[in-house]
């Protein structure tokens, strides 16, 4: 009786028997560099490039896929960057190994996968802040000889042990800043990105130009932000405030929200202080409030909202908050542009009498409204005002309209009734009605 011997072959990197759901997904997408859909050669894979994990050069090839390992991507060594989205959602992912030739990893390259460990070769000199959002990952190791990127513990540094990358920590509730860090890498916004079940920050005394932005993430379950005394910022009720309390720099994501928790000091509401804050709802602004700066609500879950006569409104402030409903304005210190752009369930919203400017892109894709009254004495609506308010059926523009911006009601595709009672043609740029009407 004669014995049924198998030999691996050792030019095959992987065959359907080794890894069958990475090998599907190559020879799906780039089957003409594959001479056989069973397995794939060493020399095959060396061919390969970054342009070959795309699909329609937006997402990558392995997206949303079962991959549950890929070992044998250490011998794809044409490929100099991991695409952007490459494994993104990749939720089964558990090890894989990354080929020496890799010089960057690009925007969320390992969103939402289940990696836990990743090693970082010699050669990688760019890591996209969003590489990693919603990632596993509890540890990176970098090669010694990497001189660009440094790990310590749940830490990747950029360049030195000071200036933090991305903080690891997604099954704490609780994160306290090493007295090492001095800086968060960019504008912070991905740095706790994967730490979804974060409760407390407790952050050092060292760390420099502290930040909202800081605390951009929508995972977060954040209820508090502490520290040490310091000279630039002040802790206040789990919140952080400019050194006089002044100016209100972070409101934490889940941390209840009542006007008596604020710091009686406060004038200003600054830049990202409420950033996907997941408890506002029905939101009457302070009367002490002077300014709100430039996002300072973005993405915030506001249904309802009053905004008083004296405060100023700059760029942002309120765009994405997509529960608003309605939105009282009393206000006309619209200093900002995309104030209100992207609340695409805003239906209602009221402006004041004294009104003279509608700012560009106000209601950018505020895609609910179907109505407005605009200001009696609004001489000028600026670009994009309306864009993409493809449900506003109807307007009627004052008798003081003198300048209706370029793009204004651009892509507002059921817009069908325009009444102008002014008795001067008001002066058009380019485009103003785009393909929503004939005009």
């Amino acid at each position: 009786m004669g014995l049924n011997i198998r030999v691996k072959n050792p030019n095959v990197v992987m065959s359907i028997e080794t890894n069958p759901e990475v090998l599907t997904v190559l020879y799906k997408h780039c089957r003409g560099k594959m001479s056989d859909e069973t397995f794939l050669l060493k020399d095959e894979a060396k061919l390969f490039t970054s342009d070959d994990f795309y699909v329609d050069n937006s997402s990558g090839i392995f997206k949303n896929s079962n991959i549950r390992h890929f070992e044998e991507f250490e011998a794809f060594t044409g490929i100099k960057s991991i695409p952007k989205g490459c494994f993104y959602g990749c939720k089964s992912l558990k090890e894989i190994t990354l080929p020496e030739s890799i010089v960057e990893i690009k925007e969320n390259a390992f969103y939402d996968t289940g990696l836990e460990y990743l090693y970082i070769p010699l050669n990688v000199e760019i890591i996209d802040q969003s590489a990693f959002v919603l990632s596993k990952i509890k540890a990176f190791t970098v090669d010694l000889d990497n001189f660009t990127f440094y790990s310590h513990g749940n830490h990747i540094y950029r360049g030195m042990q000071a200036n933090v990358l991305y903080i690891l920590a997604p099954e704490t509730t609780e994160y306290v800043m090493p007295e090492t860090t001095v800086f968060v890498y960019g504008d912070g916004s991905k740095a706790w990105a994967s730490s979804q079940k974060l409760e407390k920050i407790v952050l050092n005394e060292k760390v420099q130009d502290i930040s909202g932005k800081w605390f951009n993430s929508v995972t977060m379950k954040l209820q508090e932000v502490s520290g040490p005394i310091r000279d630039d910022v002040e802790f206040y009720n789990g919140c952080i405030y400019s050194k006089d309390c002044s100016t209100l720099i972070y409101y934490p994501s889940n941390k209840e929200y009542s006007e008596t928790l604020l710091n009686p000091n406060v004038t200003v509401i600054g830049k990202y202080a409420f950033v996907s804050h997941k408890k506002l709802k029905k939101l009457v602004i302070p009367e002490r409030i002077v300014k709100i700066e430039d996002s300072a609500f973005y993405i915030s879950s506001i249904t309802n909202l009053v905004v008083h006569s004296n405060v100023v409104l700059k760029d942002y402030c309120f765009q994405r908050n997509e529960s608003l409903v309605e939105a009282i304005v009393h206000t006309t210190n619209l200093e900002g542009t995309d104030i209100f752009a992207s609340c695409s369930k805003l239906q209602k919203i009221e402006l004041p009498d004294t009104l003279t400017v509608l700012p560009k892109h106000m209601f950018w894709f505020c895609r609910a409204l179907e109505t407005i009254d605009i200001p009696s004495k609004v001489t000028r609506l600026e670009d994009s005002c309306f864009i993409y308010c493809n449900r506003l059926t109807s307007i009627t523009l004052p008798e003081t309209v003198t300048y209706l911006g370029n793009a204004c009601f651009s892509g507002c595709g059921m817009l069908g009734d325009i009444t102008c009672l002014a008795t001067i043609a008001p002066t058009l740029d380019p485009n103003v009605f785009g393909n929503s009407i004939e005009t």
